[in-house]
């Protein structure tokens, strides 16, 4: 089942959040907002599942810092409400936050592609840029790359580093760790 979109090019943005927020969906299922678009995707399926297991295990592993892996986090980021696949913070950073939360903290968002890899490429990262989220991981499954974009600025990431599956990504302090992706093939 595709992601199923919903135009609603004739409300306000805040409508459009208070929709996102009211919004009765069935358990799994998840809900964006994006470009005035509320987008509603289905539960994802076990392959999706497990390569964020995957750099959750090594997250908790190798990272220098003591981190919290969060799947499944509301962000209220610039125009938009993304549910990333996972928000890294410090351990503990979000403990009191509410179900969809700003973005203050968030040391890296990763997102794994699936139904809408474009969303994925371009609406997520330059609003996750926008929100001066230091790093995002793209573990783009149609193009079996993993890109990783760092240095925020004037709305876009300036740097991004991308690997095919297989090959190793350097992650940048506070983790400082060899992300391997030979899994992900």
């Amino acid at each position: 089942m595709a992601a199923t979109e919903h135009s609603t090019q004739d409300s306000s943005h805040r409508d459009l959040v208070d929709a996102v927020l009211n919004l009765s969906v069935s358990e799994g299922f998840r809900t964006e907002l994006t470009e005035g678009k509320i987008i509603v995707s289905p539960p994802s399926d076990g392959a999706h599942g497990t390569l964020i297991s995957n750099v959750a295990r090594q997250l908790h592993r190798h990272a220098e810092l003591d981190v919290d892996f969060l799947p499944n986090k509301g962000l209220v980021v610039p125009g938009c409400l993304f549910v990333p696949g996972g928000t890294v913070v410090a351990a503990g950073r979000f403990r009191d936050a509410e179900p969809w939360a700003d973005p203050l903290g968030v040391l890296l968002v990763l997102e794994v592609s699936s139904t809408r890899p474009d969303m994925d490429r371009e609406a997520k990262r330059l609003a996750y840029a926008k929100a001066d989220i230091p790093c995002y991981l793209l573990v783009d499954r149609a193009a079996g790359k993993v890109t990783l974009f760092t240095n925020p600025e004037q709305g876009d990431y300036q740097t991004d580093i991308r690997v095919s599956f297989g090959k190793p990504i350097d992650l940048p302090e506070p983790f400082s760790f060899r992300l391997d992706t030979t899994p992900f093939t």
